[in-house]
């Protein structure tokens, strides 16, 4: 099972599913998780306890513990080509 998990919704994912999807990673062995939501340019980060926290677009995405100086600018990932 890999550390880091990044799954991009889809506007039509029901949430039940998602959420689904979730507890199954986390209940994988998954240390942290990482869920885009294109729809309101948020992320959603859980860690392995289960804690999670909201990124929105002003923020950034890092690797925590799993990948420790890994920093991301959440605005970068919806930059036009």
């Amino acid at each position: 099972m890999p550390d880091l998990v990044v799954e991009i919704d889809s506007p039509g994912r029901r949430p039940a599913i998602e959420q689904r999807r979730i507890r199954d990673y986390l209940d994988a062995g998954v240390r942290l998780l990482w869920v885009i939501h294109t729809a309101t340019r948020s992320a959603t980060v859980y860690d392995a306890d289960g804690n999670a926290r909201v990124v929105r677009e002003g923020g950034s995405l890092d690797g925590g513990s799993v990948l420790p100086g890994l920093q991301l600018s959440f605005a970068d990932l919806f930059q036009p080509d």
